[in-house]
């Protein structure tokens, strides 16, 4: 049975298995573990309109500006929660299922498509680079504009 025919409720729980399980993984407190949740989520929601309309480069693209982008907005909402312990778990989230198992399936298996494969793996690894690039330049354009430093005349 392929994931797409498990139904509609598959995504929903298999994103809270995995946001709880890397949560326990890393040692994240129950307190930050919703923040977490709510970032993974963002970021599983930009991926998959992303790949919706294009291709699997656009979703990852996509899914790491939002991760990128929500990670921060937490932070200026929670400042004693750190970035990195909500961006985390959803870069995890994002890496494996931007590239896909059929394309790295497709770079092992099949000698004749290896290329393409590969090809499609490198556009996959440089947009979620460039999303996380953007992401971040948003996020701290939207700091700035929130918090203003006030050390600055």
């Amino acid at each position: 049975m392929r994931v797409d025919e498990l139904g509609w409720w598959a995504a929903p729980v298999g994103l809270v298995l995995i946001g709880v399980s890397i949560c326990v993984m890393e040692g994240v407190p129950l307190r930050m573990q919703g923040w977490v949740l709510l970032v993974i989520s963002g970021a599983f929601a930009a991926q998959v309109l992303g790949q919706q309309i294009g291709t699997y480069a656009l979703g990852g693209f996509m899914g790491a500006v939002a991760a990128s982008l929500g990670a921060t907005i937490v932070e200026l909402f929670r400042p004693r929660i750190a970035r990195l312990v909500v961006f985390l778990p959803s870069f995890w989230l994002l890496v494996p299922g931007s590239l896909g198992l059929v394309e790295v399936t497709a770079l092992v298996s099949d000698s004749g498509q290896g290329a393409q494969a590969a090809f499609g793996v490198i556009a996959v690894i440089s947009a979620i680079a460039l999303g996380l690039l953007v992401g971040s330049a948003l996020g701290q354009s939207l700091s700035r504009r929130v918090r203003p430093n006030p050390d600055v005349a």
